[in-house]
């Protein structure tokens, strides 16, 4: 059959529920012949090229579970061999798996590869008429269609179980570009195909999703209100549209809801702010030729635009929460996630907002405009500037407060990142005060996020306080707890930045019983200080922790040391631990390929000092960390944190009072390129650290340090 008559008899049900108007498909014909999108033809015919020398065969049987594809011991997703069934090979030593969960978590990719498949395959279909095309991808409906009644999972898994995948996450993230293939295919099916594919596969896949939900703002619901409001327009059935827009937790009270004012999801994650966006994009295309149209939320354009923000100078984004450590603004944002450039190609196509035509320019610079979106969604023409300075930011009510530009500036400019704010619901972590800091190009102190759900040490290391850069008190993770900004100021917008946060616990027992935890920031030229205040109930331990990559130095003497560790709280994962005392300041090193960090600790109470490795991410990997033990119920950790490149340029750090105290130091001078900073801390500075006895300094700042009651 030729292009003409395919695209003839298709637009008879275009015109009932139409995803894309009749002039919307002329327009994407046209747009494909053009050289600026030759790239996503040829991108199109390489990923259905597979379905021509295999068999489309669909698994027999429901799918297990994604994160059990995953080895147990480098915490890294083993390789994908569509033709190896029941031998799955790790990446990092070559070890092969077999049996169970393997090889039923195989089945995921199998799906996944199969919808995506047909989604393409159908387009091409559409663009090209050629019938091959449409006859793969009717294949694969129709195979699904044949078999999807009598799926069944295995597991009492209820509310959360599919049927040819593991659960309803997955289930809609498998149907809606089934659905997308079924609508480009049209009415070129024959109709009794086009009826199996309707009342088999898309009509109970709906049934089985709406009666399989979680019912709550999260991220999984949007997927679900995807699928159904997908199927709703392309199976001709208005109650599901309309049950997936404004029904309980239907897109309009999750972007009510779950969207925060500073356009940041609430689950507080970059890998989960886009695995929310996706499907709430997905749910805009469908309806928008509808009487609906949602692309004009304007919570979805202020989604687009908070990535921006959070992104680190090479565009890498933090791994907060549960985020897939590698996410990108420049290619993958995290697993089932469509790349970030389709999101982009949408968002410079339906909004005038400069700074995403500049995102899609620089991710471009280096590789192919190839992404479907481009075709269907995206500009014309791309704009020729660049991307303008990100600038330091508080993100509020999220409470990430970014401080940029204390340094050098371009890509390797130092990013430091306090994290407050919302727990971050199922997907959060115990880390409030955690702090992030990135430069000179590399990530010195990141976020480490997850590996995956399927092995222990998600648990037991990546979700417990010790794996990040905060304090714990008693040896115990922190319990779920909103935190809040005190005060911020960019460091482009006075002489110096702060960063100042504070979380309160009123858990009736244990350690974090009335506890109180406050962090100020303080950004001077190529350095900041960092004051951890702690306040508890009762005395007893505080742990304040901090990872930085690179080899670590020490300037005290220290032996072989044992953590006398609970299982439960990431402790037994440390290796090459070493302990020794501090008697008081003390200085270190994390040395890298070209770049440092001096770390310089102010003396206090009397302190442990232990170094030692633990898992990075991958976990195959270690970062060194560094642990001030203290007993006290006050205490406050005081050090400079100076990142460089080549060799330092701080020379000296002095404290004052140079003695131990229980409370913040009155001042601290910083020497550095033939400079004195002195930085006074004391609520009275006149009083406290008078005129006479300060030491001569080229500059002078002040920010009172205290515990506010």
């Amino acid at each position: 059959m030729g292009a003409a008559a395919g695209i003839r008899v298709g637009a008879r049900l275009r015109q009932e529920r139409a995803i894309l108007s009749q002039q919307q498909l002329d327009t994407i014909r046209l747009r494909a012949q053009q050289p600026a999108f030759a790239a996503v033809v040829q991108r199109l015919h390489a990923d259905v090229a597979w379905t021509f020398q295999r068999s489309l065969t669909v698994p027999e049987r429901t799918a297990g579970y994604y994160h059990d594809f995953f080895c147990p011991e480098h915490a890294v997703q083993l390789e994908y061999n569509p033709e190896s069934p029941t031998r799955h090979r790790c990446p990092v030593d070559g070890a092969w798996f077999s049996g169970e969960p393997y090889d039923s978590a195989w089945l995921w990719s199998v799906n996944y590869e199969l919808a995506q498949a047909a989604f393409r395959l159908a387009l091409l279909w559409q663009l090209e008429g050629h019938a091959k095309h449409r006859d793969n991808a009717a294949t694969i409906l129709l195979r699904y269609a044949e078999r999807y009644p009598d799926y069944h999972h295995p597991e009492d898994y209820l509310p959360l179980r599919g049927k040819v995948t593991h659960s309803m996450l997955d289930e809609s993230v498998w149907v809606i570009p089934m659905a997308w293939a079924a609508w480009f295919l049209g009415d070129t099916l024959a109709p009794a195909d086009a009826t199996a594919i309707r009342d088999r596969l898309l009509m109970p896949a709906a049934e089985h999703l709406s009666e399989n939900r979680l019912n709550e703002v999260q991220n999984a619901e949007n997927w679900v209100n995807a699928a159904l409001g997908t199927i709703g327009v392309v199976a001709g059935e208005p109650d599901l549209v309309e049950l997936a827009l404004n029904g309980p937790f239907g897109f309009r009270q999750q972007v009510t809801e779950g969207v925060l004012a500073d356009g940041a999801w609430f689950e507080g994650t970059a890998s989960y702010h886009f695995y929310s966006l996706a499907p709430m994009l997905w749910q805009a295309r469908a309806s928008e030729n509808t009487e609906t149209e949602l692309r004009q939320t304007p919570q979805l354009q202020a989604m687009l635009r908070v990535p921006l923000q959070w992104a680190y100078p090479d565009l890498t984004l933090p791994a907060l929460n549960d985020c897939w450590y590698h996410s990108s603004l420049l290619d993958e944002c995290g697993h089932g996630i469509p790349p970030t450039a389709g999101f982009y190609e949408i968002g410079a196509g339906w909004y005038d907002e400069p700074a995403f035509g500049t995102l899609l320019r620089r991710m471009y610079r280096d590789r192919p405009r190839d992404s479907f979106e481009a075709l269907l969604y995206g500009p014309d023409e791309l704009p020729t500037e660049e991307l303008p300075r990100p600038a330091s930011v508080h993100l509020a009510p999220s409470d990430h407060a970014i401080l940029r530009h204390w340094g050098s500036e371009g890509s390797g400019a130092p990013y430091l990142l306090l994290k407050a704010g919302p727990h971050g619901g199922g997907h959060g972590h115990p880390d409030k005060l955690n702090i992030v800091l990135y430069a000179n190009g590399e990530r010195y102190s990141p976020s480490l996020g997850t590996p995956g759900y399927g092995i222990g040490l998600n648990d037991t290391w990546y979700r417990q306080t010790l794996s990040h850069n905060t304090v714990l008190l008693d040896r115990t993770s922190q319990p779920p707890g909103d935190g809040r900004m005190c005060t911020f100021r960019a460091p482009e917008d006075g002489a110096f930045g702060v960063a100042d946060a504070e979380v309160r616990w009123t858990e009736p027992a244990g350690p974090y019983a009335d506890a109180h935890l406050r962090r100020v920031l303080l950004t001077g030229p190529g350095y900041f200080l960092d004051l951890f205040l702690v306040q508890r109930a009762a005395p007893g331990e505080i742990d304040w922790v901090y990872h930085n990559r690179g080899e670590l130095e020490t300037s005290i003497p220290l032996g072989p040391g044992d953590v006398d560790a609970e299982a439960n709280t990431g402790y037994t994962h440390l290796s090459e631990v070493q302990e020794g005392p501090a008697a008081g300041a003390a200085t270190f090193t994390f040395a890298g390929d070209g770049w440092g960090l001096l770390l310089a600790l102010a003396g206090g109470q009397p302190t442990q000092i232990i170094a030692a490795q633990g898992p990075y991410n991958p976990a195959s990997e270690t970062i060194p960390i560094l642990i001030r033990r203290r007993r006290a119920q006050h205490s406050c950790f005081a050090a400079l944190f100076h990142p460089y490149a080549g060799k330092p340029q701080v020379e000296s750090v002095s404290w004052y009072p140079a003695e131990p105290t229980d409370g913040p130091p009155v001042a601290c001078l910083v020497e550095h390129s033939g400079t004195r900073d002195l930085w006074l801390l004391a609520t009275d500075p006149d009083t406290q650290f008078p005129v006479a006895q300060r030491p001569a300094a080229d500059q002078t700042f002040a920010y009172p340090v205290q515990m506010q009651e």
